[in-house]
């Protein structure tokens, strides 16, 4: 079997469509923060004379917040239907506080703001996600085509902000963070209501949905692959001067690897509906395996750039099949609690490992040392899945859409 979308009256399609729209505007401001931010962030706190650990515990609090508030998110948005409402009053709050961040200097204020920061921030990508694919059933745009615009924001505002940025790191990468923010806040005003309240003991959406095998194992490879991926994103820059490279370099290396996501996440249904999830996961394994041992063993800017460029058949190749399994295997009543543990636990438990694992190795080992390591994780992965989905029906990770024919 393969994904299939399920037939559905013209007018839901018409809909469907006209949130498209939407969602996939919602996706480019929200990842346009993230290109803001994410590639800076740890320069800056440098620059602030923080330490390797404390580098470690401040780039860990999304990974924290996510693992600790991230399911309960999802539990009252689907159990309320209040998805929009916490989408627009989460991120005018994160507005307020990356504002507070250009004019805090001292650890601890710093870290206080930053767990303010992850917390309201953690229910963002899942609820994008979760409005994303119940759109896709209902006759939308495929989820890759609305997630591709979360790339095109993240490339386009790292690449901006490379070069504006390359004399020296200033905090205006602050402020454009904030204002991507400020931008996404309007745009989810336009979001329609994704379910109704429904009647159920608030917490029974765990158990409904972790007692599906194939999730459970999605959830274990995601984890895998988020506890060493998260190691690539944090310490990338600081490994590109490692070899010499500059901000410059690093804005490039992000923006290639943001790129790389556009053919793979654009063309996301094609490729599930011919090779199916499966297959799409070992080919997502093999290239993290690759790019890791490249950027353990490589010792010129230029083997990151080639490694980068592997990020869409690695990262996009299981951005599209996990995201999508997520829905297919537990179904829309429960979209956003599928999508919260999924996110709790890669985001949140599997990010934690990573960056304070590598908070603590960097103060004592190289960055390619680290690399290496996590190019063995990635190998173990593999061997997992591997031996996992053989235990499992194949038709668990190709399940048909609901009322597909």
């Amino acid at each position: 079997m393969r994904f299939t979308r399920a037939r559905v009256p013209s007018t839901v399609r018409a809909e469907a469509r006209s949130e498209s729209v939407t969602i996939g505007a919602g996706y480019f401001w929200f990842y346009a923060g993230v290109g803001a931010f994410l590639p800076f962030n740890v320069l800056y706190y440098r620059s602030l004379g923080f330490s390797g650990m404390e580098l470690g515990l401040l780039t860990a609090l999304p990974a924290i917040s996510t693992a600790i508030t991230g399911p309960i998110w999802g539990l009252l948005a689907d159990t309320y239907g209040i998805h929009r409402q916490i989408m627009r009053a989460v991120l005018l709050l994160s507005v307020l506080i990356i504002l507070s961040l250009a004019h805090i200097t001292a650890f601890v204020p710093f870290l206080f703001a930053m767990a303010m920061l992850s917390l309201v921030l953690v229910p963002v990508p899942s609820l994008w996600d979760s409005y994303a694919v119940s759109a896709v059933e209902r006759g939308g745009a495929p989820y890759g085509v609305l997630r591709i615009f979360g790339s095109l924001g993240f490339t386009s505002i790292v690449v901006v902000l490379g070069r504006v940025m390359a004399d020296g790191l200033t905090t205006i990468f602050i402020y454009v963070y904030a204002a991507c923010y400020v931008i996404a806040f309007l745009v989810a005003w336009r979001l329609p209501p994704l379910g109704e309240r429904q009647a159920r003991n608030i917490f029974g959406g765990i158990g409904k949905v972790i007692e599906n095998h194939g999730y459970r194992l999605l959830l274990l490879v995601a984890f895998m692959i988020s506890a060493g991926y998260t190691a690539l994103n944090i310490y990338l820059t600081l490994h590109i001067q490692s070899l010499g490279g500059s901000t410059s370099v690093a804005g490039v290396a992000f923006a290639t690897s943001a790129l790389s996501e556009l053919p793979i996440i654009g063309f996301g249904a094609v490729i599930l509906r011919r090779l199916g999830a499966r297959n799409v996961i070992f080919i997502g394994l093999f290239f993290y395996i690759a790019r890791f041992t490249l950027l353990g063993f490589g010792t010129e800017t230029s083997t990151v750039l080639i490694a980068q460029a592997m990020h869409g058949l690695s990262f996009g190749m299981f951005l599209i099949a996990s995201v999508t399994l997520a829905h297919r295997l537990v179904g829309r009543e429960h979209a956003a609690t599928a999508q919260a543990l999924l996110a709790m636990v890669s985001m949140g438990l599997g990010s934690i490992i990573g960056s304070l694992a590598g908070g603590i190795a960097i103060d004592h080992v190289s960055t390619s040392m680290i690399y290496r390591f996590v190019a063995l994780i990635m190998a173990t992965t593999l061997v997992i899945f591997f031996i996992g989905t053989r235990r499992i029906s194949r038709d668990a990770y190709d399940p048909p859409a609901a009322g597909a024919s």
